[in-house]
């Protein structure tokens, strides 16, 4: 019996508040006792997180987090990454500062750490660089947060993820202890607490009150809403930014109509200098095979220099071809209307250092089968599977072609930098709006030069050369049918590839009027009698392609500076704190 249900029990049968909450906290510490089911010996994780909050009379927010680390194997220690700026579903930015006060050890010692700064907020790479450690080894954090409450019309509250769902291990069990001010009647304070991956509304976790501290368990993430009527405790919001801040854009008031000229001619230099390919092979020839044996979703990201959602479905279905997924279309009623569904089987197991995968499909698969060897795409768009694994799965993507030789540094890192560059004019141009026609051109020039300023290598462009002349021969598979109606499941080896290059339809159409063997990797009622044709697997095919994509592209909403309680706005991962964080 878990956590959860062993304290949802003293809530089902109506036991008194101190009764629940003791059932509570006593489960909790009884299970951090216990030694995880076939984890003993396991992989690392957070085996417990627990965080004590207290609220304080003039608005101040004290955390103390004591974190029980396993290390399998030896590592320096571990990083606490802290959001202090945050964004409301309207595009608006608040920002939390933090105070660091302490990293101890649980044992009266401390442990040493550095504050590092950055776009994810503050960063506490705790530990010690000559030294290593393994084995459940104990952190406990001690910080303030200012401007962390909200306050409301009808109540005040303190809205925290107290676990952080960005963790790069497991979070096995969380608790979260709130303690409010004396003046605060205990009747009249409010409870809730959301579980599950960043998003996610969820409330598998247990909560209770015992006078003016708020007990909440949970396996797993853990956020938290505590509360009470307003006026109890001071309003203290962040501290103004500095008044240094805002001078720095009137700098540039002195040659405003000059800079997109300069922008112009700097960024022209720029892709002359370093963003232009090699000369390429002036002649189309037709390819019959993909470039160094290369996967579709590295041809995908040489075609156009970018990982995008389609090299990502045809990643796979290409390694349903592969034989390592199964896909199944199944029916799913509605009240009215029956829609298709697919239900996706692992067959094969996967890890990181398999040889026949690469790591970026080693992420999609682990994305897909996370919690187990069977799913199907509803289920995947519901739970927003792919979110927190895409941005990993595109890196990994670049990083496979930069290793390979074929760019010298990742596409996406060198649009960013160019988008970047851009949005950042942009947004200034409107804080200074008699200059706002400059500054907006000048940020639109480097949104259209950030196109072109990814550049294949030497290698690259002769493979580009390739895969240019494969895809004419994908696009016009009919004109070239001698070269491919010998080849043994030609059809569907090529199918993932014709994904990547968005020319499904015309591979497809080649094949019309073929009688040809069904795919051992897919199962779906258009294919009878063991045998199908390319123009009914197309037709089922392109509900699969727009089930996967669903699937690839689903996120949950941003972080909202709603209540916590009202209007269904409450979330896992929602409100303050949260972060993550892993070892080094």
């Amino acid at each position: 019996m878990t956590i959860i249900n062993m304290a949802r029990s003293a809530i089902k049968y109506k036991y008194p508040s101190w009764a629940a909450l003791a059932v509570l906290v006593f489960v909790f510490s009884a299970a951090l006792a216990l030694p995880l089911p076939g984890r003993a010996q396991g992989g690392e994780e957070i085996r417990s997180f627990a965080a004590d909050i207290t609220v304080q009379p003039d608005g101040r927010v004290r955390v103390v987090e004591t974190i029980v680390y396993f290390f399998p194997s030896p590592k320096h220690g571990i990083y606490r990454d802290i959001p202090t700026d945050y964004v409301t579903d309207k595009g608006e930015t608040f920002s939390i500062p933090i105070e660091v006060k302490g990293v101890g050890n649980g044992l009266g010692g401390s442990w040493n750490y550095e504050e590092q700064t950055g776009s994810h907020g503050l960063r506490l790479k705790i530990g010690d660089a000559n030294r290593t450690i393994s084995g459940a080894i104990t952190y406990v954090i001690t910080y303030d947060a200012v401007g962390a409450l909200r306050y409301f019309d009808d109540h005040d509250e303190l809205y925290w993820n107290a676990t952080g769902t960005e963790w790069q291990v497991p979070v096995r069990r969380a608790a979260a202890s709130v303690h409010l001010p004396d003046n605060v009647p205990p009747d009249q304070i409010d409870l809730k607490c959301f579980t599950g991956a960043k998003g996610s509304t969820a409330e598998g976790c247990m909560k209770g009150l015992q006078g003016l501290t708020a007990e909440f368990a949970a396996n797993g993430n853990l956020t938290v809403v505590v509360g009470w009527p307003p006026g109890l405790v001071a309003k203290l919001l962040p501290p103004p930014r500095p008044w240094w801040s805002d001078i720095w854009p009137f700098l540039v008031l002195v040659l405003p109509f000059l800079l997109p000229l300069g922008a112009f001619l700097f960024l022209f230099y720029r892709w002359w200098r370093y963003g232009r390919d090699a000369k390429g092979s002036p002649t189309l020839v037709v390819q019959y095979e993909p470039p160094d044996q290369l996967t579709p979703a590295e041809v995908g990201t040489l075609y156009d220099t970018s990982a995008d959602i389609k090299d990502i479905t045809a990643t796979i279905v290409h390694l349903a071809v592969r034989g390592y997924i199964k896909i199944r279309e199944t029916e799913k009623k509605g009240l009215i209307f029956t829609s298709k569904n697919y239900e996706l089987e692992l067959l094969k197991t996967y890890g990181d250092n398999q040889p026949d995968l690469k790591p970026y499909e080693v992420e999609i698969l682990r994305a897909i089968f996370g919690l187990g060897t069977k799913t199907d795409l509803s289920a995947l768009v519901e739970s927003h599977a792919f979110h927190g694994h895409l941005e990993d799965i595109k890196k990994k993507m670049y990083e496979e072609m930069v290793k390979a030789g074929y760019f010298d540094t990742s596409p996406e890192k060198v649009r960013a930098a160019y988008i970047g560059a851009g949005v950042f004019f942009i947004f200034i141009g409107f804080f200074i709006l008699i200059f706002v026609i400059p500054m907006v051109i000048t940020g639109i020039l480097c949104l259209i030069f950030a196109y072109f300023m990814p550049r294949r290598t030497l290698k690259g462009v002769q493979a580009y050369d390739h895969t240019k002349g494969f895809r004419e021969y994908l696009a016009r598979a009919e004109k070239y049918r001698l070269q491919w109606q010998e080849k043994e499941n030609v059809f569907e080896t090529f199918l993932p590839f014709a994904m990547a290059f968005g020319v499904v339809d015309k591979w497809s159409k080649a094949f019309e009027g073929m009688t040809l063997p069904p795919p051992q990797w897919f199962e779906g009622a258009a294919f009878h009698a063991g045998m199908f044709n390319a123009a009914a697997f197309n037709s089922a095919f392109s509900s699969l392609n727009s089930s996967i994509n669903s699937a690839v592209i689903s996120a949950p909403s941003k972080s909202g500076s709603g209540s916590g309680f009202s209007g269904g706005g409450g979330f896992s991962g929602g409100g303050g704190g949260g972060g993550g964080g892993g070892s080094w």
